[in-house]
């Protein structure tokens, strides 16, 4: 065997060091030329200086100037989701929040009209800071012309506005329980299995943030359901992720069902316990597991799709 030159000699030394350490490379030696500078990441939000900040526990909501009152009612809903949601992860967890006006959502460009909820980021979301016409027109064409009715005289705007608001903060409950669940990268073995735990996350949730009112939620969805177009679901092999929101609603009453089948039988402790157990393994969730697991599935599939 050759014996090592000088020159290469420090290098393989360095070499065995960082594989023995488990990848991890000693700082070069004195003298070495300094490292080109790393270009930092782009901030989306770097054309919205007006925005302000209204920091939380478990919370970073950013929202248009005049738009507190709005901003705080996003923050007190995402900071119960995120105190449920930190029980299935077993840790620490951040959602961020955006409330800005049409203005700054037509500069933005979140993906979806203004007046529905935007995920923007892994577990950032955007929603309108004050609805209009046009965005009421969107929910009412969502919910088949319904809206649900209010409690009180609106803060601002119109009642039909401040409904508004309400269809979209149920949808964004379902928007932050499916971005947290892909960012800790649960699969199901069929997309449908994706979209059915989505909503056992989101109904979870719901008991926190909005205890007592599932019942109005699942009519919502039902009313949703009824308003979609196209051909009601025949089969759960039938469905897709990536569908067009209001074509996606018609699946999605048929899961907060079967989600729910699922909360009667394990009641919300042990839904919970389950979901941190999929979530801590992140290994994909087959049909299988989920009907063996919850045998009121099968009846469940058998009622949803029924001739």
């Amino acid at each position: 065997m050759r014996p090592l030159s000088a020159a290469l000699a420090p290098a393989l030394l360095l070499l065995l060091v960082a594989c023995g350490s488990g990848g991890r490379a000693p700082l070069p030696p004195p003298g070495a030329p300094p490292p080109q500078p790393v270009a930092p990441e782009a901030e989306p939000l770097s054309e919205f200086a007006d925005l302000l900040l209204l920091p939380g526990r478990r919370t970073m909501i950013r929202y248009s100037p005049d738009t507190l009152d709005r901003a705080t009612q996003m923050q007190r809903r995402l900071e119960a989701i995120a105190e449920t949601l930190e029980k299935v992860q077993g840790g620490p967890l951040l959602l961020s929040g955006l409330v800005i006006d049409r203005e700054a959502w037509t500069k933005l460009r979140p993906g979806g009209p203004y007046g529905l909820p935007a995920r923007t980021g892994t577990l950032v979301f955007a929603i309108a800071a004050e609805p209009d016409p046009e965005s009421v027109r969107i929910v009412r064409g969502l919910t088949g012309g319904w809206l649900p009715p209010l409690g009180g005289e609106p803060l601002r705007g119109t009642a039909d506005e401040a409904s508004s608001l309400a269809v979209a903060d149920a949808l964004l409950e379902l928007d932050v329980a499916s971005a947290f669940l892909d960012s800790h990268g649960v699969r199901g073995s069929e997309p449908w299995v994706e979209a059915l735990l989505a909503q056992l996350v989101a109904r979870v949730a719901w008991q926190v943030s909005d205890p007592g009112n599932v019942p109005a939620i699942a009519d919502l969805y039902d009313r949703m359901a009824a308003a979609a177009p196209g051909p009601r679901p025949a089969s759960l092999a039938d469905y897709r992720r990536g569908l067009p929101r209001e074509r996606d609603l018609a699946w999605q009453a048929t899961f907060l069902r079967g989600a729910d089948a699922i909360w009667v039988d394990k009641g919300d402790y042990g839904c919970r316990r389950w979901l941190k157990k999929i979530v801590r393994i992140g290994a994909p969730v087959a049909r299988a597991e989920l009907e063996k697991e919850f045998p009121a599935l099968v009846e469940w599939e058998r009622a949803s799709f029924a001739r």
